[in-house]
């Protein structure tokens, strides 16, 4: 049985691919790491869930532990009012409380069999930990997978990305980029994510059935509540509004710690694949692996560098059919301004990001036999 591991929704975004890739021949078993957020009952998870698929929900509780966890369960129910008041309480239980020790989850390995633990990069480090002796102890590896293409290079790709695991499955080549190819841990698959098959299925589980709002510009915007530039973003959707020649959706990033009823991404209208599909044109300030979606589904994508410049480390930044704007003035005069992508400059974008892309025959292959012979 092979063990993944989930977090936040990004997590589940990206590992329920592989797990709908492997689980037709190998047993699944889903455990959460994140006391706050529970995804058993996420449309994503329903629809890769099947007979080899097992979600236990979150890891076993230390004893000394109960009390704080319960504590957590009964602030889930206060109204919202009261969670915009306590929200630095669940960043810093997320960030800063272990729940579970090492002797619970040895018990786990070997309870179920466990030939491999599986967990998105972003997962807190001091979750992973728990599982580094138990699992060198058992000989279990444990797989590390990004949470992105790497659409963005930093200037100094650090070789501790590829610490508290055993393997880390590259959707890109940048690494062979800074040299770092000769690694034994990487492996160089390809993103299941992003793939034309798994696209394919978002399409048939995320339907978009909204009126078009006549003689108005479709216009889906990504947005990061985190994000320096975010107050300057939300300045610029209200003017756009105003002018009543957009119809927008905005689409927040999917990293908010707040009780899933409370979420801001959890209730936006559309999703990112709904928004992606809805849109005629997807505004973003940062270079997102979100936009290779967006490149997969034939959009015009603008990015609005005035804001956020990342033309010395973005990867996007050199694709034309990718529209920079430089100010404020320019975004309803590029959006009127009549954009072609060429297929020859998508596809090769596609394929500078994706290690196999059109490809899928084989990353599925390479994927099965990796899990297989673990």
């Amino acid at each position: 049985m092979h063990l993944f591991l989930f977090d936040i929704f990004i997590s589940v975004d990206i590992l329920c691919p592989i797990i709908n890739a492997i689980n037709k021949k190998k047993k699944i078993l889903v455990y959460s790491v994140n006391p706050i957020q529970n995804f058993e009952n996420d449309a994503l998870f329903k629809f890769v869930k099947n007979n080899n698929v097992i979600y236990k929900g979150f890891l076993p509780v230390n004893q000394n532990k109960k009390i704080i966890y319960f504590l957590l369960f009964l602030l889930k129910l206060l109204p919202n009012v009261f969670q915009k008041k306590i929200q630095f309480i669940w960043s810093f239980v997320y960030r800063n409380i272990t729940f579970s020790n090492e002797k619970k989850i040895k018990k786990i390995l070997l309870e179920n069999q466990i030939k491999s633990i599986t967990y998105e990069e972003g997962t807190p480090p001091n979750y992973v930990k728990l599982f580094l002796n138990p699992c060198k102890l058992l000989n279990i590896p444990i797989i590390k997978v990004p949470s992105g293409v790497h659409v963005v290079s930093p200037p100094n790709l650090k070789k501790d990305i590829l610490s508290l695991c055993d393997y880390y499955i590259a959707p890109s080549f940048i690494f062979k980029k800074k040299k770092l190819f000769k690694n034994k841990k990487i492996k160089y698959f390809g993103s299941l994510r992003y793939s034309k098959f798994w696209i394919d299925k978002l399409d048939k589980l995320y339907s978009v059935k909204i009126p078009k709002k006549k003689n108005k510009v479709k216009l889906g915007i990504f947005s990061k509540q985190q994000a320096k530039e975010h107050e300057k973003l939300q300045i610029l959707i209200n003017k756009l509004k105003e002018t009543d020649y957009f119809d927008i959706k905005i689409r927040e990033k999917p990293r908010d710690l707040n009780p899933l009823k409370f979420a801001k991404f959890y209730n936006d209208e559309l999703n990112s694949h709904q928004m992606i599909s809805w849109a005629d044109y997807i505004l973003s300030a940062r270079s997102t692996s979100v936009l290779i979606h967006a490149i997969m589904k034939k959009k015009i994508k603008f990015l609005l560098k005035y804001l956020y410049d990342e033309k010395k480390y973005s990867n996007l930044y050199k694709y034309k059919f990718i529209i920079k704007i430089d100010k404020e003035s320019q975004i309803t005069k590029l959006i009127n301004k009549k954009v072609k992508i060429l297929k020859k400059d998508r596809i090769r974008c596609l394929k500078e990001a994706l290690v196999n892309y059109q490809k899928e025959y084989k990353m599925l292959r390479l994927y099965n036999n990796f899990y297989s012979n673990l």
